[in-house]
């Protein structure tokens, strides 16, 4: 944590990580003077992930330029898409703090923010799977001896395959959620929600956390914990698969499987294995 507010303003991701942090003290303890400070450091971290992207001359100077060396302009191209998943989570974790004021102003300025964050979302994660199957299409029509195949996987637009797999799973995590939980809303709200903008596809929003859990990015170990809570703590609370309170064992007990090498002595871990126990009668 020290390391994270020491180094906040050197860098997006290092700001992010200190502003969720605030995020998380913020609530556990519902205390007005840490959600405002919370507020204010996410605030700071969206501020300054926008301060960074390309003014309008530049972008109009680099296009211009027809013979900059594309490879060049690849951590230009990583770091916007990470910016912009920064600033779609910060938004998300506003909207949070907004909700727990429980005022009417308050629900509608989380809205709107949701919906700003989902466009956002949306929007990456559109781009990032076209970036990957214009990776695919490369591998197979260039020879693996070409200098692309050898030179750590480069795309045409310049960005790796290991790149495309960390942002992929950056986004995945919001986006998979804003997926889960708003397939669990009522259905006649749900029509309300489809129109305004919101999808809820409950086998997407699945997929693409199990994605997330697997990837190298920082919200991996979220993801995993939101699927433990799914399958061991909504779905029997919602009774959304009837009668049935084992349904989803199976697959929490394979994540727990899965992670138990990364994750030998969690405190939460070890509360979903109880969870499971209980559902099982043990």
């Amino acid at each position: 944590m020290v390391t994270l507010l020491k180094q906040r303003n050197h860098s997006p991701l290092m700001s992010f990580g200190a502003s969720f942090v605030s995020f998380l003290n913020a609530m556990m303890t519902f205390e007005e003077e840490k959600m405002q400070l919370a507020c204010d450091d996410l605030k700071t971290t969206e501020k300054l992930c926008e301060s960074e992207e390309a003014g309008v001359i530049e972008t109009i100077k680099n296009k211009i330029k027809k013979n900059v060396d594309v490879r060049k302009s690849a951590p230009s191209m990583v770091d916007r898409l990470q910016r912009q998943i920064i600033i779609a989570d910060c938004q998300v974790y506003l909207a949070v703090l907004s909700f727990v004021k429980q005022e009417l102003s308050a629900y509608i300025k989380g809205g709107w923010i949701l919906r700003k964050a989902w466009k956002i979302y949306n929007k990456c994660y559109l781009d990032i799977n076209a970036l990957q199957e214009l990776y695919q299409k490369k591998l197979t029509e260039e020879p693996l001896t070409s200098d692309a195949a050898n030179d750590n996987h480069i795309v045409a637009e310049g960005v790796s395959e290991e790149s495309l797999n960390r942002l992929k799973g950056a986004v995945s995590f919001g986006y998979g959620l804003f997926h889960l939980c708003i397939s669990m809303v009522p259905p006649n709200l749900l029509k309300i929600i489809n129109l305004l903008g919101f999808p809820g596809d409950r086998l997407q929003g699945l997929s693409s956390l199990m994605y997330a859990s697997e990837s190298k990015d920082m919200k991996a170990p979220l993801a995993t914990l939101a699927l433990l809570w799914y399958h061991t703590v909504v779905r029997p609370f919602f009774a959304l698969d009837g009668s049935d309170n084992k349904a989803g064992l199976d697959e929490a007990k394979e994540i727990l499987l899965r992670k138990e090498a990364a994750y030998p002595n969690s405190s939460l871990f070890m509360f979903f294995k109880g969870r499971i126990q209980r559902l099982e009668l043990n």
